[in-house]
């Protein structure tokens, strides 16, 4: 099993980095997807599509942070702390 002091520091603030990065990405695109796209030079912007992308991208930044916390709660209880 590998323990949080196995993953080299890089590779830990690298998962924080594209945490942040998903969320400032998701959360403007699903609230106003229209704003967000037209600013990158979309001109036919189809929001529900966009939102089903922000969606999509939240629930990676999810899923790496809840992985994070199972990872950090099963090391503790095999050591006998949960």
């Amino acid at each position: 099993m590998i323990n949080a002091e196995d993953v080299p520091l890089w590779l830990r603030r690298w998962f924080v980095v594209n945490f942040s990065v998903d969320l400032v990405v998701a959360v403007p695109l699903f609230v106003a997807p229209r704003a967000v796209l037209g600013l990158l030079g979309w001109i036919e912007v189809d929001p529900a599509m966009a939102r089903v992308v922000a969606c999509a991208v939240a629930s990676r930044a999810a899923k790496e942070q809840s992985c994070k916390s199972a990872k950090r709660y099963t090391a503790g209880f095999a050591a006998g702390m949960g």
